[in-house]
């Protein structure tokens, strides 16, 4: 990592630099994990960060004994990381904000307290406790998505048609094979990713996007479907002899859903519901993914999954050489969905099964 150029965690929409997360884990007793602290400093710098004045927002309640107090929802499979190994990452929180943290016990539910006799002392120690969370949140497994469903019909037998080309023409370049392809039910435009940890994270997503029609899709498109134009191909990396991801690109359409799409993501992250992970996301529909071949049409890999060992690369070259220009269909995009990544339950199209789904037309 450049520290010059660490990377950057947002929260609540205040960006923090984030230095060396120690990754390690222990399975000692009480769920402790090992301190996401190092020895000798944090990991982030937070002098500096507490210089902005949203970080002083928060509302505390003050006490009878002239101490304040605040109280927030966390998912309680931060806790081991925000406790540490033999407790040592709670303590140091407590001595250096001169606060007392209080977390729900193994197996429980509920708030984290913080109480201190000064309001900086309790707004630094939760906002050092989200960053404890949000940067645990990153070794979580992905859940949900966003999704546009591009389950038109037309669409559907124009990739059939494209998969049934490519076997015939195509198979006898290096690793290409039926497993590696989308299924045809399942098409879709990714529009960002995110690890929902329990049932109150999922509801403030699903809040979120309902919000999210009047205040960002409304703008830009009316009371109107994304009208769009499913057009070419394209690789995920620079080498088209070695590829693990081929998606089908947007064509006429773009300008417009590619502002809808970096509005929501940031709308998301500000959430502290999604982290950034490129400066604008990138839009595309999956045609084949070498991760497909042992993980059942996951696009998400586990995050704690060799990549390496399970993905086998293919060589892309005859497809793009004869089908780079391939024109699949031109929809209208009607609905937005919160869609559930490991559920296996599949909707009666079987499409990927939803946590809501959001009409974009008003009848």
């Amino acid at each position: 990592m450049d520290i010059l150029r660490p990377p950057l965690l947002w929260i609540d929409g205040i960006c923090y630099r984030q230095y060396g997360l120690n990754r390690e884990t222990t399975s000692g007793h009480g769920g402790d994990t090992a301190d996401v602290f190092d020895e000798d400093d944090s990991n982030f710098n937070l002098d500096e960060d507490f210089n902005n004045p949203e970080a002083d927002s928060l509302l505390l309640e003050t006490l009878d004994n002239g101490k304040f107090k605040y109280s927030g929802h966390l998912p309680s499979v931060f806790f081991p990381y925000i406790i540490g190994k033999k407790a040592a990452t709670k303590k140091r929180l407590e001595m250096e904000t001169n606060t007392k943290i209080t977390i729900p016990r193994q197996g429980q539910e509920g708030n984290v307290t913080v109480i201190g006799p000064e309001k900086r002392g309790v707004t630094r120690a939760w906002n050092r406790i989200l960053i404890i969370a949000e940067s645990s949140r990153s070794k979580q497994d992905f859940t949900h998505f966003i999704s546009l469903p591009l389950t038109h019909p037309e669409l559907k037998a124009s990739f059939v048609e494209l998969k049934r080309d490519i076997l015939r023409e195509c198979s006898d370049a290096r690793g290409i094979d039926e497993s590696l392809f989308q299924a045809p039910e399942m098409l879709h435009l990714t529009i960002g990713v995110m690890a929902l940890m329990d049932a109150q994270e999922r509801q403030n997503a699903i809040d979120l996007l309902e919000d999210c029609k009047e205040t960002i899709y409304a703008p830009i498109y009316g009371n109107n479907p994304i009208d769009l134009e499913i057009k070419g191909l394209e690789i995920m990396n620079d080498d088209p002899s070695d590829v693990n991801v081929l998606y089908a690109k947007v064509g006429s359409g773009l300008e417009k859903l590619q502002q809808l799409a970096d509005k929501l993501v940031d709308c998301f992250i500000d959430a502290g519901l999604m982290s950034r992970k490129y400066d604008q996301v990138k839009i595309h529909m999956t045609i084949m993914n070498s991760s497909y071949r042992s993980n059942d049409h996951v696009e998400f890999m586990d995050k704690n999954q060799d990549s390496s060992r399970d993905q086998q690369s293919f060589d892309a070259r005859p497809i793009m050489k004869k089908y780079g220009d391939n024109f699949f269909a031109h929809v209208k995009v009607n609905e937005i969905h919160l869609s559930q990544l490991r559920s296996e339950r599949r909707t009666s199209d079987n499409y990927y099964m939803p946590s809501v789904v959001i009409p974009l037309v008003c009848c």
